[in-house]
């Protein structure tokens, strides 16, 4: 049976000191499960998770800003963490996870989502549900900028979004041939993606 349930700091502690130390998982990976405990267990920000027969393998942590509407650019969702556990991978859990937070932010009035996806198995994700990338972080660790709707086809100003704006002045919405370049650098480097990142073009929002 599977489930999604919220996820207390305390819950979210403990798979944070099991899944740490996997030794199936990449390094990368695990700094950014590590690097959520602050957003969860200091700032309060909400963790939700899916379960599988009553077990925990999968967590998302997003915020659900509380500050008003952004002028034309709207209610912005920040997604901080995205992880699912190694031998769980490929399953489709995180995907269903973010498709939930979606449809529950999109009834509450929040019409856009920032993130920062400095992992691999992040950049999938959010190719996985068509969202826009918006460039490289280069002042901060490489991560590929992600400003979307949550919704094809709803309208907002022309030119680069306001949270993606915040990061790099002078960003722009990445082509496939910017993801391909993006991703051979790193945190990611990976090559060997032309498929991949066709299907994502074809699917983008």
């Amino acid at each position: 049976m599977i489930e999604i349930v919220p996820v207390t700091p305390s819950e979210f502690a403990i798979f944070d000191q099991h899944y740490n130390y996997a030794p199936l998982d990449d390094k990368v990976s695990r700094s950014m499960l590590s690097g959520s405990r602050v957003a969860v267990m200091s700032w309060g920000v909400p963790c939700l998770g899916l379960k599988v027969n009553d077990e925990l393998v999968s967590l998302n942590v997003t915020n659900f800003s509380k500050r008003p509407r952004k002028n034309a650019w709207g209610r912005y969702l920040n997604c901080y963490l995205a992880y699912t556990r190694p031998e769980d991978r490929r399953k489709g859990y995180a995907t269903k996870l973010m498709e939930h937070i979606e449809e529950q932010a999109i009834v509450q009035g929040y019409s856009r989502m920032k993130s920062l996806a400095g992992s691999y198995l992040g950049v999938r994700l959010h190719m996985r549900m068509g969202h826009q990338f918006w460039g490289v972080a280069r002042f901060k660790k490489g991560e590929l900028i992600v400003d979307t709707p949550l919704k094809a086809g709803d309208p907002f100003p022309e030119g680069i979004p306001i949270e993606a704006r915040g990061i790099i002045p002078d960003c722009a919405l990445m082509s496939g041939a910017d993801l391909t370049v993006a991703l051979q650098q790193p945190p990611f480097n990976v090559t060997n993606q032309n498929g991949s990142i066709h299907r994502y073009m074809e699917r983008r929002r």
